[in-house]
């Protein structure tokens, strides 16, 4: 399948390259990359921050499942009595300004159980629902990202742009529509789900869709892209700004194209997405979780990534240090940063004593009406 073209430039809908972070993939030796990405993350930082915060943000759960430990802090020794952990993946609304008119933009509206057509997580499913039965509550259906928009009165026809951090798992067939009907799922070609939305995605996370790599197989819904409409979608390379408090950075290594979402706050600036599950993911010296901070310092590693899909941990290693270098310092504890984990590791009894140093409260702030 030839990688899928966008009909929309992004200059057209506002996005706008980050400087800073200009020419840096260009630089062959990976320890002086990551150096100079560290830096240019931090200048970033000062200038989007300084430039203003977004009009009004929230955040809300969506769906919780188990996950192998072994994924979830790669290579990190943690108790043998603990085989997974649980994860609460993350739906976030953003309201901001582009030249003076108020945007909506959805990250991250996952609708899980398409997820189920990737073979890895297929493979998981009978693990999920095994663990699941032991812990009650652990699986309920959460709400939809439809229902998490009219929470705060919006309409799927209110939202400007729709993205996500990376394409694990998705399908997007039901999301930008299709030209056709598809087999086993609909009779007819789906509608576009977001109307009036403009859907940015990086064309190195397309691209892997043309000519997949079986390391990369697993995780992903093959035909995810087969006959969706191009009419609403927007292909960018790298990092860029969409308005007023909210930008994107270009963080390989998870997947090939991953993107990480950078929210400015009233209380600080925060960046969402999955190469890490916890704030510990970001600062392993300082956790408490069994066995991470033994791991960092056998390594000497400053992050430990979420490694189930191996694609290149040399990059995801340094997209994380680009994430923390460009998110504030946490108040919550000064030890770690405002990183946001699109999937959170949240304390529960499938892994008892293994907790995350704290979970992020919900970004919710601003105002949804006029």
């Amino acid at each position: 399948m030839p990688s899928l073209k966008g009909t929309i430039r992004p200059e057209t809908v506002g996005a706008r390259p980050i400087a800073e972070f200009a020419g840096l993939e260009r630089i062959s030796a990976p320890g002086e990359r990551l150096e100079e990405i560290r830096a240019a993350a931090v200048r970033f930082r000062d200038r989007f921050k300084a430039a203003g915060t977004a009009v009004a943000a929230r955040t809300r759960g969506a769906n919780r499942f188990p996950w192998p430990k072994d994924y979830a802090f790669f290579r990190a020794p943690l108790p043998e009595s603990i085989s997974h952990v649980v994860l609460h993946n993350r739906i976030e609304i953003v309201r901001f300004r582009q030249n003076g008119a108020v945007k909506t933009l959805l990250f991250n509206p996952i609708i899980g159980e398409l997820g189920l057509q990737a073979p890895g997580f297929a493979r998981l499913t009978e693990m999920m629902i095994e663990i699941g039965s032991r812990h009650p509550g652990l699986l309920e259906m959460p709400k939809s990202p439809l229902e998490r928009l009219a929470e705060i009165g919006l309409r799927a026809e209110d939202v400007d742009y729709v993205t996500f951090d990376h394409l694990h798992a998705q399908d997007l067939r039901p999301m930008l529509g299709t030209t056709a009907p598809v087999a086993g799922f609909s009779d007819t070609p789906y509608a576009p789900m977001y109307p009036n939305a403009v859907w940015i995605l990086q064309r190195r996370e397309l691209e892997m869709f043309s000519s997949m790599h079986p390391i990369e197989r697993p995780w992903f819904v093959v035909d995810a892209l087969n006959t969706v409409r191009t009419e609403q979608l927007c292909v960018v390379d790298g990092d860029f700004e969409l308005g007023e408090g909210v930008a994107f950075l270009f963080t390989p290594g998870h997947t090939a194209g991953n993107q990480s979402l950078v929210i400015s706050a009233p209380n600080g600036v925060f960046t969402v997405s999955e190469n890490g599950v916890a704030p510990d993911s970001y600062n392993p010296l300082a956790s408490k979780i069994p066995g991470l901070r033994e791991a960092a310092e056998r390594d000497g590693w400053e992050c430990v990534v979420n490694g189930n899909a191996i694609e290149s941990l040399v990059e995801q290693y340094t997209s994380m240090v680009k994430e923390k270098s460009v998110a504030d310092v946490s108040r919550k504890n000064p030890d770690f940063f405002n990183t946001y984990q699109s999937s959170q590791m949240i304390a529960s009894s499938v892994a008892p004593g293994v907790e995350p140093a704290y979970v992020q409260d919900e970004l919710d702030f601003g105002e949804w009406t006029g």
